[in-house]
């Protein structure tokens, strides 16, 4: 955003009232600019929070950053990717799998898991009532 300054005419005579009106111009003028700046500002807000509520948000962990009893939480506060090899802690075969978690919103402890094996093995997904995980199923 640029000031037009130069718009003000200052090849005037400025004398003491002139001065003094040129100067509540400028003035008048900036409180304009920062005022819509302000207004900007405010819409960019609401437009983000906007945003924020229709776009659900997945957080992708690294290997093994996520606990078991994470993966085993069919409440988990947000949607996530991660990978793990704590296959068997959670009732995987062995190995390396990626864990895709879609938590149902509206209602909390319900949620869904989908998991795609890097090594071996068919993908599984299950579901959590209550925050409890069913058993796994071939996908």
């Amino acid at each position: 955003m640029g000031y037009e300054i130069t718009k003000f005419n200052f090849q005037d005579d400025l004398a003491s009232a002139s001065f003094n009106a040129k100067f509540q111009e400028i003035e008048t003028y900036l409180n304009n600019i920062e005022d819509e700046l302000k207004t900007v500002k405010e819409e960019n807000t609401k437009l983000k929070e906007q945003l924020d509520n229709k776009v659900d948000k997945v957080t992708v962990y690294p290997l093994n950053q996520l606990s078991v009893q994470d993966l085993q939480n069919g409440g988990f506060e947000h949607n996530y990717e991660t990978t793990t090899n704590k296959a068997n802690e959670i009732g995987l075969v062995s190995g390396i799998w990626h864990i895709k978690y879609f938590k149902y919103v509206s209602v909390e402890g319900y949620g869904f898991q989908i998991a795609l094996p890097v090594t071996g093995d068919v993908p599984k997904w299950r579901k959590a009532w209550g925050n409890e995980f069913k058993s796994w199923q071939n996908l």
